[in-house]
């Protein structure tokens, strides 16, 4: 699929990502975070606004204060995730966490969740930042295939802790 706008990309994804036969491999963090990653580079490369403000951030600690969210974030609201001592050693885009951590979904389920395999949408923020800063470009009119090789190459650069590979290799037959 021939991604041409930053609108585009999260649906682009979401199509692409739906074609996948196995979907329990959608709860894996390292699926989250590849698929995040790609839309967030394909999102903030093509819109310049949106690429200036994700530059802003700098090299800050990013996270999705979600509170009923584990998964794509630290299941806390902003206020409490910021009390929290350890934020970037929990959180962030290094953290082997393994400690646990519960939270409620919104349909009132109690899940549990280790914290190295939390905050996937703000890992795919930092991911994003850094390939723009190295120079990876996602243009107008960039196949998904394309976006998702050139993320993964920047993904062995940084070097991860978290299991993307086997998700780039899953997904692979669905783009």
């Amino acid at each position: 699929a021939t991604i041409r706008t930053a609108a585009e990309s999260k649906e682009v994804a979401a199509r692409a990502t739906r074609r996948v036969a196995d979907y329990t491999w959608w709860g894996h963090h390292g699926v989250h975070v590849l698929v995040g990653s790609v839309v967030c580079l394909l999102k903030f490369s093509q819109d310049e606004g949106l690429r200036r403000l994700l530059l802003s951030t700098q090299g800050v600690l990013l996270i999705e204060a979600a509170p009923h969210d584990g998964a794509w974030g630290v299941a806390a609201n902003s206020s409490k995730a910021l009390q929290a001592p350890a934020l970037a050693r929990t959180f962030g885009l290094y953290s082997v966490q393994q400690s646990p951590f519960e939270f409620e979904s919104r349909e009132g389920r109690v899940h549990t969740r280790l914290c190295c395999e939390a905050n996937a949408l703000g890992k795919a923020l930092m991911v994003a930042r850094a390939a723009i800063l190295a120079g990876v470009e996602a243009t107008s009119g960039m196949e998904l295939r394309s976006a998702f090789a050139a993320v993964a190459r920047h993904l062995r650069l940084l070097a991860l802790p978290c299991d993307w590979r086997a998700a780039e290799t899953h997904l692979e037959d669905s783009l």
